[in-house]
């Protein structure tokens, strides 16, 4: 619900979009499991927009680095 509208509208700013993409990544991945443990249904649309997800924050993959590498590695 709010992950994914507040991912979706996060997704039309370039500024955002790589964190965007990750964080619905993430959403995607809890989806599939859900599908494939406890509920009913297929698990391929979930499986399928978690690609498109990877596929953006991978197009954005130099913008995620520049602001992630100095907070996980404690670099200016």
């Amino acid at each position: 619900g709010a992950i994914e509208l507040a991912g979706a509208a996060m997704l039309l700013l370039p500024a955002l979009a790589g964190f965007a993409a990750l964080l619905l990544a993430a959403t995607m991945v809890g989806a599939t499991l859900a599908h494939l443990t406890v509920l009913p249904g297929s698990a391929l649309p979930a499986i399928v927009l978690l690609a498109l997800c990877l596929l953006v924050a991978s197009a954005h993959r130099t913008q995620i680095k520049a602001v992630a590498e100095p907070i996980l590695l404690g670099r200016n």
